[in-house]
């Protein structure tokens, strides 16, 4: 599958460079046929790379005002007042 989006020179370099990093920390895959080491594709990375966005906290947005927390207070339907 291909996916094909319009970016500009500062982010094509910035994701150039995101992939060079996720291809050193994920290492060689394999081998070819010619016994050379294979470098993760470019799919295996964006992979990483969205995977390890999603996964971070930070980018998470936090809870807005209209949004109800559970609390411990007992209600007067639950008979323990």
């Amino acid at each position: 599958m291909w996916i094909n989006f319009p970016i500009k020179l500062a982010a094509r370099n910035k994701w150039d460079e995101a992939i060079s990093l996720a291809q050193k920390n994920i290492g060689s895959v394999g081998k070819d046929a010619d016994g050379n080491y294979v470098d993760a594709s470019v799919g295996s990375c964006a992979e990483v790379i969205a995977a390890s966005y999603i996964l971070d906290p930070n980018n998470s947005p936090e809870e807005g005002p209209n949004e109800q927390q559970e609390t411990d207070v007992p209600s007067a339907d639950s008979g323990a007042i």
